[in-house]
């Protein structure tokens, strides 16, 4: 009877003359840094640890690559921060952590916000001018502007406009 052969022993087995180039090994590095900041980042947010030990575990996952996992952090942070969201903790994260300056952050937020509210008081007048249209009406009508489709048509183009000018910061 033949010999039982683990998966693992088969996969070295067939791997026994790869190597990985200089930029395969910079790009896993990064990979594997970046799942560390995103875990740091997702701890934080969950309560689970405070700030203080985010920067701990930061600078031990950072040792010897500290700009680089700098410039990690900041990326990682800036895919939490969401218009109409409480986007406070993220914000202290991006200022302790990486040092940036989170006032281009806050402007651009307020702006969108501030964009979306007035948007979204547009349609929904809008809808309700509809509903009146068709004999629906009086104080107990709302409008359903979450499944309107121009609505999220424009929710989804002015969250691109945002993650753009976000992504221009870094």
């Amino acid at each position: 009877m033949g010999e039982i052969r683990s998966t693992l022993d088969i996969i070295m087995e067939k791997t026994k003359g790869l190597t990985m180039t200089e930029e395969e090994k910079r790009e896993f590095k990064r990979r594997e840094m970046a799942g560390k900041a995103r875990g740091l980042i997702q701890k934080y947010m969950d309560g689970i640890i405070d700030l203080d030990r985010v920067k701990i575990e930061a600078a031990a996952a950072g040792e010897g690559r500290k700009d680089t996992f700098r410039q990690i952090m900041i990326e990682e942070s800036m895919d939490w921060i969401e218009p109409g969201q409480d986007n406070e903790a993220v914000l202290k994260i991006l200022n302790n952590m990486t040092g940036i300056d989170i006032h281009p952050v806050r402007e651009i937020l307020a702006d969108f916000e501030g964009r979306m509210e007035e948007e979204k008081t547009a349609r929904e007048t809008a809808l309700r001018t509809g509903l009146k249209e068709k004999g629906i009406s009086g104080s107990a009508v709302i409008p359903n502007i979450e499944a309107d489709q121009e609505w999220i048509h424009y929710v989804a183009d002015i969250k691109e406009e945002f993650r753009y000018l976000l992504n221009k910061l870094e």
